[in-house]
């Protein structure tokens, strides 16, 4: 039994004949197929006793529902079934299922008027807890084609106010049947609801994309709502997507056949998109729109006068859409950032392309200065200001070049760099044109700016065009704002030697010597010393050292090996053979290790003729001791033969011994080599035994474990 029998209790049966049908229930079935007028009057006599049973009422119109099966639609019995629900509805018109049925029962049957006046009766006898019930076949049955649209929409609006989460379902049907301004009305209704959601999971985007394409195809039935706001609202909306939006609104127009204002929108978007992207679809679009606008007009076969002024205004319209493509390109990237200095000089070149370059150049050259905020620029915003006045020179237009450059050095610039190079762009016209105001213009830039580039070019100025007493102001002063750089004390001292004032040129070098510290004075420091020894050699013997002194007062490792080998040099040809020993002592733990090699090498070659055997065995023997393993070999090898020339052959042979700690025999053969002519020619039987024996000693140990020995130990 259905489970709204138990919504209603049955009251007690007070007639004989309904105890006696109740207690034949379970038999029903059987005596509904052998004896149904029978049962009809068992149901009849069950129901008159007990009218609110809802059980003896179901189990009734079960029966005579069934008994409709086979039977055509004309015929009488359906109609006595539809009484008995009619009957039934008086006393169970709360029971949804016995509405459900009947208004099934009544569908069925083709009444369209009597099944809609029964789905309303249903909903005004049920609570509004039931309605949901009701509601779904209620709008299946309006939905059939037999059904007025009138009907059916008047149902739909009933139903959205039960379920407006429900209204995409009304629009389907809406359009398809062909209601498309209302359709459009309820879909804009519903994407302007802030909280509705979509039962299809459709975003508010693709919901506005349904809206688009509906305005655009059925532009002409569009009545209700204004569709070019929609749309606009839309493009204001999305900006990801203004391209498509654009498009849509131009359609619109051009299905309403509107092409005048269908290119009023076209050109409004061409100049409104803000991405590459969204341009690209609405140029395609109109280029498109105007090719299939003029292929008609070719098509017509006679053309009047107004239709052929109108194919030439078109073509001519098209070839210039196709002609500023890169304009109007550009100008999409000037609405991204209008601060954009990269892409203002863009355009000024892609004004070459048009009819009246000079003046369109212009135009945008003044645009550009109005438009650009400097602490916003993104480039350097000065060179706008300086390709607008080379412009002005290229067009023979020098007073009108000074003008811009008069205007630009009173502009407001991010930084004073920006400034300064504005100001030397200026000078350099002024000395290209040889007008004698370049030195006017670098002095009256000087007395703010402190910028070097400045600077200097006022000191080329001087140099070339003024006295050696101003050139010399300038460069004075450029130090004392301490803005100069290693170049420019070079060029200083050149500057001061050129005119001989030597020791002038030496106090320069010592300035920045002492401006900049290591590595940046290293091009200042080989320029000074160079300079200095080729004018007095080594004359200057106490001055030459404090130099050297000074210079090796805070000299890294990498760049003091040269400066070692030159103070050397001077002590051993003007100055103490003591000192210049003590040089190179203190040369060998200042230097890079990998330079110490080549240092002892020149330290025991400048010795070999100024001291005696026993200054150069220790020489040797610091060396040894002081380089790695593969540099100390070398060493003893060169040590060794130097006590052989000496016929110090015992000194030799220990110093072979000491240094094959050192040397693997399967990989130093050749040192083993060496040591064994050296015995072929002073050795005996014993001696060579011995290096044998040294040798194989050697072999047994670990390449890592042969470690060198203290030589004045061996």
């Amino acid at each position: 039994m259905d489970a709204d029998a138990d919504q209603v209790a049955d009251t007690t049966p007070t007639d004989v004949a309904s105890w006696r049908y109740l207690n034949l229930l379970p038999c029903s079935s059987e005596l509904e197929r052998s004896e149904p007028d029978k049962a009809v009057k068992l149901y009849k006599e069950a129901i008159c006793g007990n009218p609110g049973s809802y059980k003896l009422w179901h189990a009734y119109l079960l029966f005579r529902t069934r008994q409709l099966e086979g039977k055509p639609l004309d015929d009488p019995l359906y109609e006595t079934v539809n009484k008995c629900f009619d009957e039934a509805l008086v006393f169970m018109h709360r029971m949804p299922r016995i509405w459900i049925e009947y208004c099934t029962l009544l569908d069925r049957q083709l009444f369209v008027t009597r099944t809609r006046r029964a789905f309303n009766k249903a909903i005004e006898s049920l609570p509004v807890t039931q309605h949901t019930r009701i509601w779904p076949l209620y709008i299946e049955f309006v939905k059939r084609s037999y059904v007025p649209v009138e009907t059916a929409v008047r149902v739909f609006k009933r139903y959205m106010q039960l379920k407006p989460e429900d209204a995409e379902e009304f629009i389907d049907y809406l359009h398809v049947k062909n209601r498309i301004d209302e359709a459009a009305t309820l879909l804009c209704d519903i994407i302007n609801r802030p909280h509705f959601q979509s039962k299809r999971n459709k975003t508010k985007y693709q919901l506005w994309e349904e809206l688009c394409d509906m305005i655009c195809e059925y532009a002409d039935q569009i009545q209700s709502i204004n569709a070019e706001a929609i749309l606009r609202d839309g493009i204001a909306r999305h900006s990801d997507q203004q391209g498509r939006l654009w498009n849509a609104l131009a359609r619109y127009y051009v299905h309403l056949g509107m092409f005048a204002s269908a290119r009023n929108i076209y050109d409004e978007a061409i100049h409104a998109v803000k991405t590459k992207k969204d341009f690209v679809e609405v140029w395609e679009a109109y280029t498109n729109f105007e090719e299939k606008y003029i292929e008609r007009l070719l098509e017509q076969d006679d053309l009047t006068e107004e239709q052929m002024f109108d194919l030439e205004i078109r073509q001519a319209s098209l070839e210039e859409l196709i002609t500023n493509n890169g304009l109007l390109l550009n100008r999409v990237a000037l609405r991204q950032n209008p601060h954009n200095v990269r892409e203002w000089q863009k355009r000024v070149q892609l004004c070459d392309q048009l009819p009246d370059a000079p003046t369109a150049k212009e135009e945008t050259f003044i645009e550009a200065i109005k438009t650009i905020d400097p602490k916003q620029a993104l480039g350097r915003y000065e060179d706008i200001w300086i390709d607008y006045a080379t412009f002005q020179v290229e067009s023979n237009d020098i007073e009108r070049a000074r003008e811009v450059f008069d205007k630009a050095v009173e502009a407001k610039f991010a930084k004073y760099d920006d400034l300064a190079r504005v100001w030397c762009a200026y000078i350099e016209l002024e000395l290209r044109l040889v007008s004698g105001r370049a030195m006017k213009l670098a002095k009256r830039s000087t007395v703010t700016l402190k910028n070097l580039n400045l600077w200097s070019l006022y000191a080329d100025l001087e140099e070339n065009f003024g006295t050696f007493a101003s050139a010399k102001a300038v460069y004075e002063r450029i130090l004392d704002l301490r803005i100069a750089t290693p170049q420019l004390i070079l060029n200083y001292a050149d500057f001061l030697e050129e005119r001989n004032y030597f020791e002038e040129s030496f106090r320069a070098f010592e300035r920045g010597v002492s401006i900049f510290k290591w590595p940046y004075s290293l091009p200042i420091w080989h320029t000074y010393l160079s300079k200095f020894f080729k004018r007095y050699g080594f004359k200057k013997l106490d001055r030459a050292r404090d130099l050297l002194e000074h210079c090796l007062k805070d000299c890294p490792s990498a760049h003091s090996f040269e400066i070692y080998l030159l103070y050397a040099k001077l002590e051993e040809e003007e100055g103490l053979l003591s000192r210049a020993q003590d040089v190179y002592s203190r040369a060998v733990t200042k230097i890079e290790p990998k330079q110490r090699g080549d240092l002892f090498k020149i330290y025991i070659m400048s010795m070999m003729k100024l001291v005696d055997i026993t200054e150069i065995r220790s020489i040797y023997e610091q060396a040894i001791s002081t380089l790695d393993n593969k540099r100390a070999r070398d060493f003893c090898l060169s040590y060794a033969n130097l006590e052989e020339e000496q016929d110090e052959i015992d000194r030799a042979r220990t110093i072979y011994s000491y240094c094959s700690q050192m040397c693997d025999p399967r990989v130093d053969k050749e040192f083993w080599t060496l040591w064994a002519e050296f015995e072929q020619r002073h050795g005996n039987l014993e001696s060579i035994d011995d290096m044998l024996r040294i040798k194989r000693s050697v072999e047994a140990i670990q390449p890592h474990q042969m470690l060198p020995v203290n030589p004045s130990a061996a």
